[in-house]
């Protein structure tokens, strides 16, 4: 018996990693917002750290 084999459409499977990535990051962002907010208690140093947070991930992703 064969199986049978679809032909893989490269746009939509660049659109369904796309929207994982998508979902993900939105998820990353949300949870780490929380768990940072929950840690630290001064403002100031929430913001910097977020902000600092964001920038680690993009290092992350880029290198």
């Amino acid at each position: 018996m064969q199986k049978s084999h679809k032909p893989i459409n490269p746009g939509y499977s660049a659109l369904k990693i796309a929207l994982i990535y998508f979902v993900i990051s939105i998820i990353w962002i949300i949870a780490s917002d929380q768990l940072l907010s929950l840690t630290v208690g001064n403002h100031q140093l929430f913001t910097t750290l977020a902000m600092f947070k964001g920038s680690l991930l993009w290092w992350l992703l880029l290198f």
